[in-house]
């Protein structure tokens, strides 16, 4: 009993470490699998700026910092995976090192997998604080790149609406430069037939005159006739 008593502590100390570090695997694939929907909106910000063009300061500004925040959400979800994987392994082995821990020969290989597996544990640790880490910076840099590519797109339409104004605003210049010729070739025709038909009238009264002055020359003529 005496002798079984080591292995038996050691065993049981090995298979409480592989309960934690258990549980702490599994938060961690639940924390992953939780931040997945942050990733996607981070990869449709990175997709919806691929072809982007900012017009004004503020808008390359945001187009820049959803770029520069959808890439570190991307980055980060891409660590959290790389270390979770790393995780799983280190649990695997130390599953391994646990049971080892039972069947080992003697009381210093108990001991030795047991040491092996408590290391295991503390990188296990570290290794899902680390995930926990990168989420947050997942959950956060897709905000903000959201965010980001909301302030582009606002400002772009703030820019457009100018572009549409100012095309309305010149093409109504257009409009009343065309209808004041338009008016001004109608004044200048106007005029011209209104001084056509004075010098017509005027030529027609000077007729008009001369035929009456030969009428009343004719008649004083003719009258002078009759009295020779």
């Amino acid at each position: 009993r005496s002798t079984l008593f080591p292995y038996t502590t050691l065993f049981r100390s090995a298979r409480l470490l592989l309960k934690a570090a258990e549980k702490q695997v599994n938060d961690a694939v639940d924390k992953v699998a939780a931040a997945k929907a942050a990733k996607e909106k981070a990869s449709k910000v990175a997709e919806n700026i691929k072809e982007s063009e900012g017009h004004t300061d503020k808008s390359k500004e945001a187009l820049k910092n959803a770029a520069e925040e959808s890439g570190k959400a991307l980055k980060a979800y891409e660590n959290a995976e790389k270390t979770l994987a790393e995780a799983q392994s280190l649990y695997d082995e130390m599953s391994m090192l646990a049971a080892a821990v039972k069947d080992a020969e003697n009381a210093d290989a108990a001991k030795s997998k047991a040491d092996e597996a408590l290391a295991k544990a503390a990188s296990i640790k570290e290794k899902t604080e680390a995930i926990g880490g990168f989420i947050e910076e997942v959950t956060a840099a897709s905000a903000n790149a959201e965010k980001s590519l909301d302030e582009y797109k606002d400002e772009e339409e703030k820019y457009n609406k100018g572009i549409e104004e100012e095309k309305a605003k010149e093409e109504a210049r257009k409009k009343a430069e065309a209808e004041a010729r338009k008016k001004g070739e109608a004044a200048k025709k106007a005029a011209e037939k209104a001084q056509k038909e004075a010098a017509e009238q005027a030529a027609k009264k000077a007729a008009d005159e001369r035929k009456a002055k030969e009428e009343t020359w004719q008649i004083g003529r003719a009258s002078c006739r009759e009295r020779v």
